[in-house]
């Protein structure tokens, strides 16, 4: 969290989210943490044989400038290009090594993370900025990855060929965050929030597994760039591996999964064969979906859980196919509500609430329950329970698709609660004394709350200044009336002194405070 000397409402904020994804953290299934474990590794496997495959195309290009001028430029490009993409890509393994250690590693002997249900971590390295305390890791990912881009794109300045547009395309593509902006609102979603936030450490390493494969494909894309410009077919290389890239590794149930299917170091004048499913079930997809080499598929994602899509790439010529199978996992939706000053709601007060869906964009999301409920900004709600008398309610949270069509996605009980009493101090003084005479009768009377998360400022209407042996004064305002002041001259030392019947208001507010303590104190 961030450093520095807290308030105690950004204390309280901050003990609200460590409450809350601890109780988040309990509806993530070991179930889903498993599958998620296996579809990170599954991941990597497959980066390892593209990986692979990248390098047999560096060297055949450095081979082929050993033995043909025209192909040293697109040799020094290629050689250009390695270390840069090894560097950004060794970047996301060491922030997925720190996140790792930062929570104690692997269970022994296997590849399980022993802080798999943990929401604390990435959140605070990748999302949370330096400034708050965080790591602003993933804003540094974004900044690497889109220069790493630009430096690819500049190596084809000046080629208007359509392999050069090829390759444009494909690296913008991958490597290009821009932010989640909504509907009805100019301001965007950082990328880094949309990707990383509120996600356990299981969600978050496949993620960064995925940036790590898009490293490796777009490096991939302009290799393939730098063959042709010397004619370098892709028949030629040792390996042919498919590749079945999934644009996304988390799915809602309902929704479909996107996959592109494609053969690595392909040379485009060739037609692939592509087929979803195994043996006699297998079925050739048609040509319309098929782009310069690439398959474009969606794929029913069926009901929650842990999902295996299967298939194969067929070369012309070829005696077999490639095949080729993609884990993913299927997750039903969970609706996260946050209440920003942890799960009680106060009367007399706006409420802030946050609430968010897996899968879905803050400006779907509806805030439904008792009170009135005012929405701030996309997925941020103030909620006035004033005039609401029971002691629990509970909210639940809407979504509505791009169809029109609305469900409801989960719901959190909250406490009901009236505010706390305020405290009566005397020029910022709440003790018993001993105050001097003319301490009280220059001082001002205000009202205050200790140790509670709104910041609430509160200006004192009337009060009652109880001298003993004499009648109350009644006074309006904050400042003691005339008659006040002469009575106080007459108290002799030692002398108890109360000030009580306290009334304020909470400025900003129509809102109107009675049960004020009152403060006694010693006349010296």
């Amino acid at each position: 969290m961030a450093g520095g000397k807290l308030t105690p409402r950004q204390k309280m904020i901050n003990m609200m989210y460590l409450v809350l994804t601890a109780m988040l953290a309990l509806n993530v299934s070991q179930e889903i943490l498993t599958a998620l474990t296996n579809l990170n590794t599954s991941m990597e496997e497959t980066i390892s044989q593209v990986n692979e495959g990248n390098t047999l195309v560096y060297g055949a290009l450095q081979a082929e400038a050993g033995e043909k001028e025209k192909a040293k430029p697109w040799n020094d490009k290629a050689q250009a290009l390695k270390p840069k993409a090894e560097s950004a890509w060794q970047m996301i393994e060491d922030i997925k090594n720190h996140l790792i250690a930062e929570t104690d590693g692997y269970v022994d002997g296997t590849k399980f993370l022993k802080g798999a249900d943990n929401r604390d971590v990435g959140q605070n390295y990748l999302v949370n900025s330096k400034q708050m305390g965080g790591g602003g890791k993933a804003k540094e990912i974004r900044e690497n990855l889109e220069a790493l881009r630009e430096e690819m794109i500049a190596t084809t300045e000046g080629d208007e060929s359509a392999d050069a547009a090829m390759a444009r395309s494909i690296v913008t593509e991958l490597l290009t965050f821009d932010p989640v902006k909504g509907i009805h609102d100019d301001a965007a979603r950082p990328w880094e929030e949309a990707k990383f936030a509120e996600l356990p450490l299981a969600g978050v390493i496949p993620f960064l597994t995925e940036l790590q494969a898009n490293v490796r494909r777009a490096e991939s894309a302009m290799l393939e760039y730098y063959a042709k410009g010397i004619n370098l077919k892709s028949q030629s290389f040792n390996t042919v591996i498919a590749k079945a890239i999934p644009k996304t590794t988390f799915v809602p149930v309902g929704g479909n999964l996107e996959v592109e299917l494609m053969i690595a170091a392909y040379d485009d004048s060739q037609n692939p064969e592509f087929y979803i499913g195994e043996g006699e079930d297998a079925v050739l997809v048609d040509t319309s979906m098929v782009r310069d080499g690439i398959a474009y598929v969606e794929v029913p994602a069926g009901g929650a859980g842990a999902k295996t899509f299967t298939g194969s790439i067929m070369l012309p010529g070829a005696d077999s196919a490639y095949t080729f199978n993609v884990d993913y996992m299927v997750v039903p939706p969970t609706a996260v509500i946050a209440a920003t000053k942890m799960n009680v709601l106060y009367r007399q007060v706006k409420n802030p609430i946050s609430i968010s869906v897996p899968g879905a964009q803050p400006e779907q999301l509806r805030l439904s329950g008792p009170g009135s409920i005012r929405q701030v900004s996309p997925g941020n709600f103030e909620v006035d329970i004033t005039n609401i008398n029971t002691q629990e309610a509970t909210y639940k949270v809407i979504v509505t698709d791009e169809e029109g069509n609305s469900r409801e996605a989960g719901q959190q009980n909250f406490r009901l609660k009236s505010l706390p009493k305020p405290i009566t101090l005397l020029s910022g003084r709440s003790g018993t004394g001993p105050y001097s005479k003319g301490l009280v009768q220059g001082g001002t009377v205000q009202a205050a709350y200790e140790n509670f998360p709104f910041d609430l400022e509160l200006t004192v209407t009337k009060f009652e200044l109880v001298i003993p042996g004499q009648a109350p004064f009644r006074v309006n305002g904050s400042r003691l009336s005339d008659a006040a002041k002469q009575a106080l001259e007459r108290v002799r030392s030692g002398s108890l002194v109360m000030i009580r019947n306290v009334e304020a208001t909470i400025n900003g507010t129509n809102e109107r405070l009675a049960n004020i303590n009152p403060l006694t104190f010693e006349i010296n």
